[in-house]
């Protein structure tokens, strides 16, 4: 493995480097990083778009869904051209576009419980990028099992939520907070969401990636929950802790022998 940035990526990462806390120590960190996007949609779209500007060595998207114009005034990846086109994989063709150098991997089939734990195996860190409960709890339960760091965003109408997981032994899970299904869940298409929301989350979600993966920070270390209001455009903290009576994460010490 080269541990030596090549001139190109030094002058593409340039600013970021000026950074103290990444530095070409923290660049090459994200060089060797092998990331999961789930949802290439509204949260997705500026996700990926900003972890593959920055330099992420593997990104991996995965969407079974096509583009639709319906999509377009807040999943700013994809064209008026490429509607009924897949996600995962025109999102892979124009992320490549703007960031060439990162390798991308497309999924273009439903997460299920049947290959989550395959995917989620092979990566270092997972973004939650869905708008379903269930596919978020099926998420939940592979990054547990297999001890991956998970970062969740969801938005709808003004609100959003950035839920960041490091997934350790002492760590609570998605289900500690969420503890239902409720069959009556809200979503973009029934209520609505504002376009930028979106894009604040999704690049939020980004951004403790970065953290993450280039360890500036506490972002590996503790699990938060940020609460944004678009109208007064107020963040609010809240602290995390793990739920003795947590169905999926309760058992700290059985999650690698759960894994698949």
């Amino acid at each position: 493995m080269n541990h030596v940035l090549s001139q190109p990526e030094q002058l593409r990462y340039a600013r970021q480097m000026l950074l103290p806390e990444l530095g070409e120590k923290g660049q090459l960190r994200l060089r060797q990083a092998h990331v999961l996007i789930i949802g290439m949609g509204g949260l997705g779209c500026p996700a990926a778009m900003y972890l593959a500007a920055a330099g992420i060595g593997t990104l991996v998207v995965a969407d079974f869904d096509s583009v639709e114009r319906s999509n377009l005034h807040r999943q700013i990846l994809y064209q008026e051209h490429q509607i009924g086109r897949n996600k995962a994989q025109q999102g892979a063709i124009n992320l490549h576009a703007m960031a060439p150098g990162v390798n991308y991997q497309v999924v273009r089939e439903k997460v299920t419980a049947d290959n989550v734990f395959s995917l989620v195996s092979d990566v270092d860190l997972v973004l939650d990028c869905t708008d379903n409960i269930h596919t978020r709890l099926l998420i939940n339960q592979a990054c547990v099992n297999l001890q991956r760091p998970l970062i969740s965003g969801a938005a709808i109408g003004f609100k959003g939520q950035l839920l960041t997981l490091p997934m350790t032994k002492n760590s609570p899970c998605y289900q500690c907070i969420y503890h239902s299904t409720p069959d009556d869940q809200s979503s973009c298409l029934q209520d609505g969401v504002m376009g930028p929301l979106v894009g604040i989350i999704g690049s939020m979600q980004a951004l403790q990636g970065i953290k993450y993966l280039s360890q500036i920070g506490s972002t590996g270390q503790a699990a938060r929950l940020q609460l944004f209001n678009a109208i007064d455009m107020h963040w609010q903290n809240l602290a995390i802790e793990v739920d003795p009576s947590c169905a999926v994460c309760s058992n700290k010490d059985s999650r690698s022998k759960d894994a698949h």
